[in-house]
């Protein structure tokens, strides 16, 4: 469920201790916000390998948890974006309130036709305590 939403702000200077953000399921993401995360917070994310759609993999940096939510395909773009965001954020292991980017809402997105619509219901759906960014 959605608790809060700071449109605009810097998710990675918000103080948050778990951050989320879109991946694809064939693990090759070098580009958008993934891409920021490798360079700066978990070296290898970048071609971190192949992952089942709705499934999360997390990295600690520095007490910061960042959980990479495998929520499209770069060969079969966003599909049931409702359920497969519902089922990444579910796979979150913590009870705190985590912080996510508008997923499907950058260059990729665009391009991979994401729904944001359905991503922000599938977030809605979802038990965790998310803010959005």
């Amino acid at each position: 469920m959605i608790i809060d939403m700071k449109k605009g702000q810097n998710i990675l200077k918000s103080g948050a201790k778990h951050i989320c953000f879109a991946i694809n399921a064939e693990g090759r993401n070098t580009s958008g916000f993934a891409a920021l995360i490798d360079k700066e917070h978990w070296p290898g994310l970048s071609n971190i390998g192949e992952h089942k759609l709705g499934t999360c993999i997390t990295h600690e940096d520095n007490g910061v948890y960042y959980h990479a939510l495998v929520c499209h395909s770069l060969e079969h773009g966003w599909q049931n974006m409702r359920e497969v965001i519902k089922q990444c954020f579910d796979a979150i292991e913590t009870d705190e309130e985590v912080a996510t980017i508008a997923i499907g809402t950058g260059v990729n997105g665009l391009l991979y036709r994401a729904n944001f619509y359905d991503i922000f219901a599938g977030m809605m759906d979802s038990k965790a305590k998310i803010t959005l960014f």
